[in-house]
């Protein structure tokens, strides 16, 4: 378990531009419940250095440039998501 993990409830993600719409950085965050679209940066997910994998709970993801990077050993969790 990572030693900050933030949950992130019922948001709304939409128009951000950049390297990211979300970044995780040294942190298990879990979003629960979010809706992720209309995002023009190059994905919705930056992975951070560090050695926890994130959790995407119950989230829509839709018409963005792309999902995500992950080049670290752990697998971030997609529970009944739509992408």
């Amino acid at each position: 378990m990572a030693t900050w993990s933030p949950i992130i409830k019922n948001c709304i993600i939409t128009n951000c531009y950049g390297e990211a719409a979300i970044a995780f950085y040294y942190s298990g965050a879990t979003l629960i419940n979010c809706i992720m679209h209309s995002n023009s940066s190059s994905r919705v997910f930056f992975f951070d250095p560090g050695d926890y994998g994130p959790e995407i709970i119950n989230c829509t993801i839709v018409n963005n440039n792309g999902i995500g990077q992950n080049t670290k050993p752990y697998t971030p969790k997609y529970i009944n998501s739509i992408f």
